[in-house]
């Protein structure tokens, strides 16, 4: 409903109505603004969190893209074969 239309039809209704009606608004008008509010700040708060996971993600995978140290000296199945023939045992 516009301000025109309320306006209008304010003199067909009586006081007590309207007055109940303009304190039914202000109300909600302040309950919407407190919601709107509080789903701002928490928007704000998974944004943060958000980032945080992603930060942590990042380096999760630059951990696994880099080769350990201990990899380069694990015992492969060639590298296994390759010290057997040095030691005589495979042919």
């Amino acid at each position: 409903m516009s301000v025109v239309q309320r306006d209008a039809l304010r003199d067909r209704v009586d006081a007590t109505v309207g007055a109940y009606v303009e304190a039914a608004s202000v109300v909600l008008e302040e309950n919407t603004g407190a919601l709107i509010k509080a789903l701002e700040e928490r928007i704000e708060n998974l944004e943060v969190q958000s980032l945080v996971l992603q930060k942590q993600v990042n380096e999760l995978l630059e951990a696994e893209a880099k080769p350990a140290d201990a990899d380069k000296y694990a015992l492969t199945k060639s590298k296994l074969i390759k010290l057997m023939k040095d030691m005589g045992y495979y042919d």
